[in-house]
């Protein structure tokens, strides 16, 4: 993927680009306000101490200036039995915002600059018909370079805790929403969802497995101090890819230390392009206290698999916060696995807790049987190998169909499309005989029957499950709203039936 073959074009080839940009952006500007005052303030009165929760925006004005696209780099993703294409895309947008910000009553805080910098990856999923392009999937490979200049209360520097939420908190919104392995998916052809798998599209398959070990480290700062004996730290590190993390154990006084077997984890692949993040603490018994030694910089997988057993450096910021110094070096080892769905299953070698021998990669699509009243906001449980995961809120959907690429097709009510589903499912009835005997369209009953229109409560989420015990078995449970009985369950499913039927994947 990161070598991935293609065409390139820099910033002074996108001027027209730039310019649609130029078109659309007070639209664009208003939602982004939108998003401030919606979503970005209620995250920032959770993460504020008791005395600044009633904090407010006075004025959100993102500014004129518009970001710069490009370089873009265009090529063919035919990965996973798909054959998309794909598109990054970096983006540049030096803000000139003029956001007021009351944190109490008389004290404000001000931002009057917004520098983000970072790239967007764009997939097209294409059909084989028209409008040929029937959606594209939004992400980011790593999350966004942002930097600020604040005005207030004492240019901010006499508030750390207010600039960390808040540095923290947007952060935290651009990764829960579009930094892998989370994505935004959107589709414009209603009626056609059995040509584009939705829920591959926004919860798909991870691309491998990357079993990786911080296994120690050297060179560290000392963050303790000590009158009978040197300065020393008690070290541990946390490690992210993804949305998946590890934390090893604490070393005790010492700067250079062996975390061995405990520092491997298991972690997903869904771009060579993403950044592992690395970050070096020393342990104090005070909650919070926890000092800061250093962490890996701008490190990509790609990178990590060239080497795969290898000293990288590590930087911490300086005093003036505006430069990076060394602050140690870290051993990192690395093994990467594809996914095959062959028996028999022969896993990878274990390191500590890294020990996944399986992946289930299992999709919540749809259900039936619910009225319109209950298939709003129901859940689901799924259980596994001691793990548990809940789903997000159903949502009642009844089939739309296309009537706009396809004028030819006729128009069913939604209760003659279930009417019509249950005679071909469960009376076994051939489409055309439905068709003579209700008075409709052939070819519009096959597109119809194709979405299967009596499944109208909809979850279309996906989820990627590693597993180290092949016996271990799965079960679901329901939970339907305004319902006080107890959730619905499902039997519960060997996983061993599972792989037999390729719906588990093993390790390559």
């Amino acid at each position: 993927r990161h070598e991935a073959k293609g065409e390139f074009a820099d910033q002074r080839s996108l001027a027209w680009l730039n310019h649609f940009l130029e078109l659309v952006w007070p639209s664009v500007s208003k939602s982004l306000n939108t998003l401030v005052t919606d979503q970005v303030v209620p995250l920032l009165k959770e993460q504020m101490p008791t005395l600044l929760k009633s904090l407010c925006i006075k004025r959100c004005n993102l500014g004129t200036n518009l970001p710069k696209l490009g370089p873009i780099h265009v090529y063919a993703k035919d990965k996973q039995g798909r054959n998309d294409i794909e598109m990054d895309l970096g983006i540049d947008w030096d803000c000139n915002a003029d956001i007021d910000i009351e944190l109490a009553p008389g004290f404000n805080l001000g931002i009057h600059r917004l520098v983000i910098t970072g790239e967007v990856s764009l997939v097209f999923c294409l059909m084989e018909t028209m409008p040929i392009v029937g959606g594209f999937q939004l992400t980011m490979v790593s999350p966004p370079q942002i930097a600020w200049d604040f005005k207030g209360v004492g240019n901010i520097v006499d508030l750390p805790m207010v600039s960390d939420a808040i540095r923290n908190i947007v952060t935290k919104l651009i990764t829960d929403q579009l930094v892998l392995p989370n994505r935004i998916f959107i589709h414009w052809v209603p009626g056609r969802e059995s040509e584009i798998d939705i829920t591959s599209m926004q919860f798909p398959r991870p691309e491998n497995l990357l079993r990786l070990g911080v296994v120690e480290a050297r060179g560290l700062d000392a963050k303790d101090w000590h009158l009978f004996s040197k300065a020393s730290s008690d070290p541990f590190a946390v490690v992210r890819v993804g949305a998946r993390s590890h934390k090893t154990q604490v070393i005790k006084t010492t700067l250079t230390p062996q975390w061995g077997e405990d520092g491997w984890a298991d972690f997903f692949i869904f771009n060579a392009k993403q950044l592992i993040d690395v970050e070096i603490f020393d342990w104090d018994m005070m909650p919070g206290g926890d000092d800061f030694i250093g962490r890996l910089n701008g490190v990509s997988v790609g990178e990590i698999l060239s080497k795969k057993d290898a000293w990288y450096p590590l930087v911490a910021k300086t005093k003036d916060d505006q430069t990076l110094r060394p602050a140690g070096e870290v051993h990192i080892v690395a093994r990467v696995f594809s996914f095959k769905p062959e028996m028999p299953m022969v896993g990878p070698e274990v390191h500590g807790m890294a020990k996944s021998q399986l992946l289930l990669h299992l999709q919540l699509n749809c259900l039936r049987g619910l009225p319109k009243e209950k298939a709003t906001g129901a859940t689901m449980e799924i259980e596994v190998a001691g793990q548990k995961l809940q789903s997000q809120k159903s949502v009642f959907t009844e089939v739309v169909q296309d009537l706009v690429y396809d004028q030819t097709i006729q128009k069913i009510d939604p209760a003659a499309q279930r009417m019509a589903e249950y005679m071909s499912t469960e009376e076994k009835l051939p489409v055309d005989r439905i068709a003579r005997l209700s008075g409709l369209d052939t070819r519009s009953l096959e597109k119809v029957l194709k979405e299967r229109p009596s499944f109208t409560t909809r979850w279309n989420q996906g989820f990627n499950i590693l597993l180290d015990d092949t016996t271990a078995t799965l079960q679901m449970s329901l939970t339907i709203p305004g319902i006080d009985e107890s959730p619905v369950q499902t039997k519960p499913m060997q996983l061993s039936q599972l792989m037999s039927e390729h719906m588990a994947r093993g390790f390559d």
